[in-house]
């Protein structure tokens, strides 16, 4: 949960870009139904209520398209696969104790 959170932030973050598109996070529920019934599958967007930080109780809607979610869960797995590689492995045998 802690990472699908980070990974939203980041995506936030990456997202702040001055574009034509509508603020989803200001859209109600049924305009964006309405909105997501226009657009390709991966298109769509899906608007979240987070809490960066749990010491601040300050919550907000983040909005991210399903091919974000996508290509981010992709990405985490990739990083998530590559630590594990990096990890030195135990081959050996363990000391005795006689």
């Amino acid at each position: 949960m802690k990472n699908f959170i980070l990974t939203l932030i980041t995506l936030a973050l990456a997202s702040c870009v001055v574009s034509s598109k509508p603020d989803f996070a200001e859209m109600t529920q049924a305009e964006l139904d309405a909105y997501n019934l226009t657009v390709a599958l991966e298109d769509r967007v899906y608007c979240a209520k987070v809490q960066p930080n749990p010491a601040i109780r300050r919550t907000k809607y983040l909005c991210v398209t399903a091919k974000d979610i996508e290509r981010e869960s992709a990405d985490s797995a990739y990083r998530q696969n590559r630590r594990s590689e990096e990890r030195p492995r135990y081959t050996g045998s363990l000391p005795s104790t006689d």
